[in-house]
């Protein structure tokens, strides 16, 4: 995978949906917190607002994009593996698919188009450690320009904590791992002239049985391996939901 957003864009994705006011609370109430699991069936859903940030960090004003996820199907088989959930994004106009691992972690598969003809052909699995905390690294690959300059895109998700959170649509008991893009440019030559790191922090809930909060940001790192900037330009969070 080349780019951060491959992976989070199906899962949490632009709506086309805009509002100038939002629910406070979900079906729910206050929201449960909570670490038993709770898997949803079909017709339960969640609808997120995506609030953007400006270049200094500063929360942009209203109105702010939706997107609804529906919980579709539930013990399906596909790829050669049992019991995905699928679910619709009202976002990106697809179905999603994820798996309750044994263990507590979920898996995410991203069906893809290899061969280009608009056929999805091949299907990628990211694991989010949310129980095993087992780092994952997932891929390395290499980008060329028209002049053979090149960047090595490196992937990796890990583990970082534990904590409540408080969001419009209640409190939640999260697990939170963070989905690490790393792009480091060198010259045709092989010089490293650059390194910008693409951090999504992922918020799953247990008592909601599906992420609730995601954040994105962008650090810039000179050569010398020092932070010299990092922004926060994108929040995902939980406004309402119905777990059935």
């Amino acid at each position: 995978m080349k780019h951060t957003r491959n992976r989070l864009a199906a899962l949490i994705a632009p709506a086309v949906i805009l509002l100038l006011s939002l629910p406070g609370c979900g079906d729910n109430g206050s929201g449960p917190v909570g670490n038993t699991l709770v898997k949803p069936t079909p017709g339960s859903y969640y609808i997120f607002r995506k609030l953007r940030y400006d270049t200094s960090g500063v929360l942009m004003p209203g109105p702010y994009r939706l997107d609804t996820f529906t919980i579709i199907n539930t013990n399906i088989s596909a790829w050669g593996v049992n019991g995905i959930t699928s679910f619709w994004s009202t976002g990106i106009k697809d179905t999603g698919y994820l798996r309750y691992e044994p263990n507590g972690d979920l898996a995410v598969f991203y069906p893809v188009d290899t061969s280009h003809d608009g056929a999805k052909d091949m299907v990628k699995t990211t694991i989010y450690p949310f129980a095993s905390h087992t780092p994952v690294q997932l891929s390395i690959d290499t980008g060329y320009d028209s002049g053979n300059n090149y960047t090595v895109h490196r992937d990796s998700v890990v583990y970082i904590g534990d904590e409540t959170i408080t969001l419009p649509a209640g409190n939640f008991q999260v697990s939170k791992v963070r989905d690490l893009h790393d792009h480091r440019g060198y010259s045709n030559k092989g010089v490293y002239e650059s390194r910008v790191r693409e951090i999504a922090t992922i918020y799953f809930a247990r008592s909601a049985g599906f992420f609730v909060t995601q954040t994105w940001e962008h650090e810039f790192i000179d050569t010398a391996g020092n932070l010299t900037s990092r922004r926060l330009f994108d929040r995902f969070e939980l406004i309402s939901y119905k777990v059935q």
